[in-house]
């Protein structure tokens, strides 16, 4: 083999261009003969001959690593329209992955590359990704900014990094926008260690009174704060310790103003700082590492969290802590971290935290729970000059805002001065709090159903029944009262518990355990009248309760014994999914094609089981399709397959009929939301996807087929509201359709998926509903319970067909029209 160089002066030895043209013979001999698919991933090129000649560090790993890049973009263009896939395809060269493979173990030695070699590498990595490239745009970046910071911004070098932001901004995954951060200030002539003026939070620690600490912080190393750092930081701390936490507090203030991430350096300084402030501990620095958490944990737009490492480093400090203080910092932050990775680490430290104090967690989460300054009766006053506003919460859930001058009702929001608007937004900002904390509540309260908790009477009503937040939701639930020869059900819209006869609950105390009332509890008759009594007191529930879907086992699950293929063969939208999993309490991570493969699970620690529903990706004859993964790899959807429940140890598949029947309901009742929710069968556009008959046959299926538990539960509501509605004389339900007859057609709207067929040849009537469904359900109807978005649209779509000649959208009325 001759080498391109070899008949001009060579840039490598001799000896180097001959060893690198038999380490190619060997290797291309070995890739044309027996290399597979995969097995590339486990080759090791050092096995081959000359190897350590060739793979290495310095100017000759540089020199052979871009003739190998150059060999692999040529490669490349012999695949053609075949590249999909890049060389994990059937169709890539066995040369094109020996190249790349060789390539990646070079870079584990750190080349040195020059100007011109970084110009050729820019050109043989242009328009490829991984798989297909043998230098990813995320660790050329690194490269490029480790040369300018070494050897100083040029005219080549600036035109190599600006491709390379370019290429990188069009690339969302957290990692990658740091490093394109970084090649950015690097292009800038800024030291990428060097502090920012947007990251103040760092400059309060550089005067010289507090210089040591930012020193000993920056020496902060591993996932724990060690012996020899704790000798150095507790010296420092017993004689600077409230100076430490004037300057911990204006740092997070700082910190919390700064919208990009903490990386490199300054992460390792940043774990220092709240190390040292857990070792601190106390009231002060229990509240401030509090108040951290949640600031490094805020999620960035296109970046991720603010920092990862500052995150963790408040979740060991707090650890470190131990007090109930520092465990309900942690409960607090819970319903407030969105990103997955740090919501499993703050689950894992909050459960350890509190098996440490002898507690459960469901314990912690109810005696923190905020009032948001709301007093006994859920209302709070603020006061701007002359203007009163006061936000309280509604009966029905809702948090209103009045607003009064002198005494008089204002009809909206009065016009401030620029001094008072400060004041007036605050008032807002406290009403979205209040919304989004009876949000997580609501969340939590319907979370009991898996956890059999009981309470006595005083501490139900001071923690439910009373709380200025709960009550509002606590009111509209039904409860179970269990004392001594008396075993109730009852409600207490009116802060004094009743029952089904309104008749008040007498002999209330310390001896009577409370609990959440499921319908598994009580008979059909019991859950019939409650249910008439919510209708007929228009009592709407935060969550379905009286009108909760019950799931038993089957006598196909009971032959299948260890799973179910209930919910099998399901196609969900996966984002969509996945965002519903977390929201439900579930683990899940998004997976695409190629390592990612995981099983949604729930935690079940009331019985020691772990409940999981296994999805995959959807495989096609030709590997995977454009139409169904994301730039980043990730699948648009998966396909569902059995339920299990298994030892929370993963020892042993568990019968399904040894799961207690409420918990085995439970799961089955939110895997039917998930299938419901998420299915492709409920897009009303999917006849405009690209390939829609790909699918098209489980769509039909779904879209008009059988009805799932809770489309029966809609089906019962419907029942017994469709007599009490405007359009009752127009609208019956026949089997699994509500049929409304409008003066132009007839229409059908399926009471599963809410699709709409039109007689008289079931011809489909596409309607996107553009309002949310709080917005329809308040404005149509009332329903005894929050939550189904699918029974509001129902309702929304039946109350324009019944008046079909009002239509005013063309999309809608042409699709009436043709005939």
């Amino acid at each position: 083999m001759r080498l391109p160089w070899s008949k001009s002066e060579p840039r490598i030895s001799p000896e180097v261009s001959s060893a690198l043209a038999r380490f190619l013979d060997a290797g291309e001999e070995l890739a044309r003969r027996d290399f597979r698919q995969y097995a590339w991933l486990r080759f090791q090129p050092m096995d081959l001959p000359h190897a350590n000649d060739v793979i290495r560090g310095g100017d000759i790993g540089a020199e052979v690593f871009v003739e190998l890049a150059r060999r692999v973009k040529q490669e490349a263009r012999k695949l053609g329209k075949k590249r999909r896939g890049g060389f994990l395809s059937e169709h890539a060269t066995p040369e094109g992955r020996f190249y790349c493979r060789t390539c990646e173990e070079i870079l584990r030695y750190r080349p040195t590359f020059t100007d011109d070699q970084l110009v050729a590498l820019l050109e043989y990595t242009e328009g490829m990704s991984w798989p297909m490239s043998p230098l990813d745009d995320e660790r050329f970046a690194r490269i490029v900014t480790r040369k300018i910071a070494k050897d100083g911004l040029n005219p080549k070098i600036a035109s190599v990094g600006s491709a390379l932001v370019r290429r990188l901004a069009r690339k969302f995954d957290a990692s990658t926008q740091r490093a394109r951060l970084d090649l950015e200030r690097a292009l800038r002539g800024e030291d990428p260690k060097a502090i920012r003026l947007d990251e103040n939070w760092q400059i309060v620690f550089e005067s010289n009174d507090l210089y040591p600490f930012a020193e000993a912080a920056a020496g902060a190393k591993g996932k724990c704060p060690s012996p020899a750092w704790r000798n150095k930081v507790d010296p420092l701390l017993k004689d600077g310790r409230e100076q430490f936490l004037d300057a911990f507090e204006k740092a997070v203030d700082a910190l919390r103003k700064q919208d990009e991430p903490v990386e490199g350096h300054r992460s390792d300084m940043l774990r220092g700082f709240c190390w040292m402030a857990g070792l601190s501990g106390g009231d002060r620095a229990t509240r401030l590492l509090g108040e951290m958490l949640l600031v490094c944990g805020q999620k960035l737009p296109g970046v991720g969290a603010r920092s990862q490492k500052g995150f963790t480093s408040c979740l060991t400090a707090l650890e470190t802590i131990g007090t109930f203080d520092a465990l309900s910092q942690l409960a607090l932050a819970r319903p407030k971290v969105k990103t997955h990775v740090l919501l499993t680490a703050l689950e894992d430290t909050l459960e350890r935290a509190a098996a440490s104090q002898g507690i459960s967690i469901a314990e912690v989460e109810e005696a923190v729970v905020p009032t948001c300054g709301l007093d006994a009766s859920s209302r709070r006053t603020f006061k701007i000059g002359d203007v009163e506003s006061e936000l309280s919460i509604e009966p029905t859930g809702a948090v209103s805002i009045e607003w009064r001058k002198q005494g008089k009702a204002l009809k909206s929001k009065p016009k401030f001065s620029d001094g008072d608007k400060r004041a007036a937004s605050e008032i807002t900002a406290t009403k979205k709090a209040i919304e989004a904390a009876l949000r997580s509540q609501k969340a939590r309260l319907e979370s009991l159903f898996l956890l059999e908790r009981s309470w006595p009477f005083s501490v139900w009503r001071d923690r439910y029944l009373d709380h200025p937040l709960i009550s509002s939701l606590a009111r509209r639930l039904i409860w179970r009262f269990q004392g001594s020869g008396f075993d109730v059900l009852g409600i207490a819209p009116d802060g004094k518990p009743v029952d089904i006869e309104d008749r008040t609950i007498h002999g209330l105390d310390d001896n009577t355990a409370v609990r959440l009332w499921h319908p598994l509890d009580s008979g059909l008759s019991a859950i019939e009248a409650w249910r008439e009594y919510l209708v007929s007191h228009e009592i709407q529930q935060p969550f379905k309760q009286a009108y909760r879907e019950v799931y038993i086992i089957t006598d196909a699950e009971r032959v299948t014994r260890t799973y179910s293929n209930r919910f099998a063969a399901h196609i969900l939208k996966q984002y969509q999914c996945a965002a519903l999993m977390r929201q439900r309490g579930w683990r899940y991570s998004l997976q695409g094609y190629f390592d990612s493969i995981n099983t949604p699970s729930l935690s079940l620690p009331s019985a020691g089981l772990v409940a999981r529903f296994a999805v995959d990706v959807p495989y096609f004859d030709g590997g995977q399709d454009a139409n169904y993964v994301s730039d980043t790899g990730i699948a648009f959807y998966v396909v569902t397959d059995q339920v299990r429940f298994e030892q929370q140890d993963g020892s042993a598949p568990v019968p399904l009929e040894e799961v207690p029947p409420r918990l085995f309901s439970e799961v089955m009742r939110d895997i039917d939301l998930f299938v419901s929710v998420t299915s492709i069968g409920n897009d009303p556009t999917w006849q405009d996807h690209p390939e829609p008959d790909r699918f098209g046959e489980y769509w039909n299926s779904f879209a008009f087929g059988m009805l799932s538990e809770s489309a029966h539960t809609r089906e019962a509501v419907l029942r017994r509201l469709l007599p009490r509605l405007s359009i009752s004389d127009k609208a019956h339900i026949d089997g699994r359709y509500l049929v409304v007859r409008g003066k132009l057609r007839t229409y059908k709207i399926h009471l599963g998926s809410g699709h709409v067929l039109m007689s008289p040849n079931d011809q489909y009537l596409c309607i996107v509903t553009r309002q949310s469904a709080a917005e329809i359900s308040h404005q149509l109807v009332y329903l005894p319970f929050e939550g189904d978005t699918t029974l509001a649209i129902i309702l929304s779509k039946a109350f324009m067909l019944a008046n079909d000649t009002n239509i005013k959208d063309p999309t809608i009325v042409s699709q009436i029209m043709h005939l």
